[in-house]
């Protein structure tokens, strides 16, 4: 059984799992435009790799993930839930693979620093605007809770 105190509320699980969002994308983007600085004129295939990142991420994976996370956080039974509660099991995991990937990725003799850069900022850019899908539900808890005043 969970402690009391590890327990909160799901306004608060949603604020959490947008925070999950949020910081690693601000620190992702950093890393990818601090990546465009050294790199040769042509910035042609690190913006195009930012927008297929971008893309790809902000429409076609990110959501899936988020509705899952919700839903799952919203069949939960019980007013307060564990804090680890804003994401499924199979989120956390996919957390730690992508972190460590992105370890391996980076450490890559390899792989270009145009890659890096475009990848990495549109990457940052996803996660972000990702994190703004959690308000919502963060909202409509609120009008939900004061609607009666």
């Amino acid at each position: 059984m969970a402690r009391r105190y590890l327990n909160a509320s799901r306004k608060f699980l949603h604020i959490v799992a947008a925070l999950f969002w949020l910081v690693p994308g601000i620190k992702i983007f950093y890393v990818g435009i601090s990546r465009w600085a050294p790199l040769p004129s042509s910035f042609i295939i690190p913006v195009a790799w930012a927008l297929v990142a971008l893309i790809a991420f902000t429409f076609f994976i990110f959501p899936p993930v988020v509705e899952e996370n919700l839903r799952y956080t919203r069949t939960k039974p019980g007013d307060r839930l564990p804090v680890y509660y804003c994401f499924k099991p199979s989120t956390w995991l996919i957390i730690i693979v992508m972190i460590n990937f992105g370890i391996w990725l980076r450490s890559r003799p390899y792989i270009p620093d145009s890659f890096i850069a475009g990848f990495y900022s549109g990457l940052g850019i996803a996660l972000i605007l990702t994190s703004l899908r959690y308000i919502k539900p963060i909202k409509q808890i609120i009008n939900d809770r004061y609607q009666h005043i």
